[in-house]
């Protein structure tokens, strides 16, 4: 893995009509080595994108060994993704060094041969009151 990059941009990826990429820091979005990991919407960020556009969506997010996919950790949350909000995620997501630490009886760490699986289970929501986790200040 990267450790040595500021940031890390997966490919981009489509879930319920909308397309996301996942942006991990290695070093953490300040630098304190404790890895950040969010869920970026491409949507929000395109020129051609409405104002008033918006997906609300549940997700999860987990590093994972790429070898053994039951040595893992994961995060969730919701957030409704907008033109002004576009990512939304977790900066402090696990200690930098904590990814080479043997977790559980198994022995192996999350990093396995210099790699990291990076995973997100995403689900849009459908806003039919238009106001699902709107920010109202």
């Amino acid at each position: 893995m990267a450790l040595d990059r500021e940031k890390l941009f997966s490919k981009t990826f489509e879930v319920g009509g909308c397309k996301w990429k996942l942006l991990l820091f290695p070093k953490g979005v300040t630098g304190n080595n404790i890895v950040s990991v969010f869920l970026y919407s491409v949507n929000a960020n395109d020129e051609k994108c409405p104002d008033n556009w918006y997906a609300c969506s549940h997700f999860g997010l987990a590093l994972a060994n790429p070898q053994d996919k039951k040595i893992f950790i994961k995060k969730e949350a919701h957030h409704r993704f907008t033109t002004k909000e576009n990512d939304w995620g977790f900066q402090q997501f696990i200690k930098t060094n904590d990814l080479y630490k043997a977790r559980g009886t198994s022995g192996k760490s999350l990093i396995e041969n210099d790699t990291l699986l990076v995973i997100a289970y995403i689900r849009v929501i459908k806003d039919t009151t238009g106001v699902l986790w709107y920010d109202f200040s």
